[in-house]
């Protein structure tokens, strides 16, 4: 594979698969031993942030202020939330993502899946730093002060590991 653009974010490898962003706003799902490309999907503006794959969803945000959740396996987009500027974590119950004025966003889908909606939006913008986490259900968030919080759903005491085989 070959591209006129810089890689714009950390490559990721699950499963076999190379995700890699580059400056043209693609960002390319690599056969990892063979080095071909398996989908290619082109964001609305850069992906500067590693892509974050859980589940078999592959979830990148964007620098214009656009997450987005494809199909890790085919490039598909399953839905897009433009509100969300960055993807923090999925949950049991919720994708979690942040805004640009820094609150925490929950995103519910809808029952087919294919469209995500503000469930709530909570103040956290004291926690300037979001932690993107896509090992675990647990969302991590830190102040400026160094203060951390580790925050998980009601009922589930201990982490939720993700496979992505």
């Amino acid at each position: 594979m070959s591209t006129d653009r810089s890689i714009s974010a950390p490559m990721v490898e699950k499963s076999g698969q190379l995700y890699v962003c580059t400056e043209d706003h693609h960002v390319y799902c690599l056969d990892r031993l063979r080095g071909t490309v398996i989908w290619d999907f082109i964001a609305r503006g850069p992906v500067t942030t590693q892509p974050q794959i859980v589940n078999n969803r592959c979830y990148l945000s964007t620098v214009a202020g656009t997450v987005y959740c494809l199909n890790a396996r085919t490039g598909i987009t399953e839905w897009e939330s433009p509100e969300s500027y960055a993807f923090i974590a999925k949950t049991e119950n919720y994708i979690v993502t942040a805004d640009r004025l820094g609150n925490m966003l929950l995103l519910s889908l809808d029952a087919t899946g294919t469209k995500a909606k503000v469930a709530a939006r909570l103040p956290l913008k004291s926690f300037k730093f979001k932690v993107a986490n896509g090992l675990t259900d647990r969302i991590y968030l830190v102040s400026s002060q160094g203060q951390t919080l580790c925050l998980r759903e009601r009922g589930n005491s201990l982490p939720k590991f993700f496979r992505n085989a």
